[in-house]
């Protein structure tokens, strides 16, 4: 996504213009990726800020929605609450959502990340990792986030 939004504070004109074209359509930033990324370059996947500022000028553009994937399988709650903070500075709130981790039935395996050849995704939580334990860690989590 960064490489499509550009080095500038907005993104390209033909992106915008395919977005509209679309009809602007929601965008999803997050997915396997959103468990291995972060605000900082201790992440495999390193959001800086200007990322935000970029996103933001592209849904000020074309009034997409953006729902913002938190990594819910290795990061502390202040590397969330620093992604949240930066999105919520640049993204209209009218038009910004958050979801809490991603695909966490593969927290207990390791896998291949799809995209990126040769990186392997390690196991977030030991097996088993049922669906109990997920739900009472998200609910923790979810409350240490506080109204996002």
């Amino acid at each position: 996504m960064e490489k499509a939004l550009g080095a500038g504070p907005c993104p390209g004109a033909p992106l915008v213009a395919s977005l509209r074209e679309l009809g602007s359509p929601s965008l999803r930033i997050g997915g396997d990726s959103q468990d291995l990324a972060g605000p900082t370059a201790a992440y495999h996947f390193y959001i800086p800020a200007s990322f935000w500022t970029t996103l933001g000028c592209l849904a000020r553009e074309t009034g997409v929605q953006v729902t913002v994937g938190l990594n819910f399988a290795t990061s502390p709650v202040a590397d969330e609450l620093t992604t949240i903070a930066q999105a919520k500075q640049e993204i209209p709130a009218a038009q910004l959502s958050f979801s809490l981790g991603n695909e966490p039935d593969l927290y207990g395996i390791s896998h291949i990340f799809p995209d990126e050849p040769g990186v392997t995704v390690p196991a977030f939580r030991s097996s088993p990792w049922t669906a109990k334990e997920y739900a009472s860690e998200w609910q923790s989590r979810r409350a240490e986030l506080g109204q996002v």
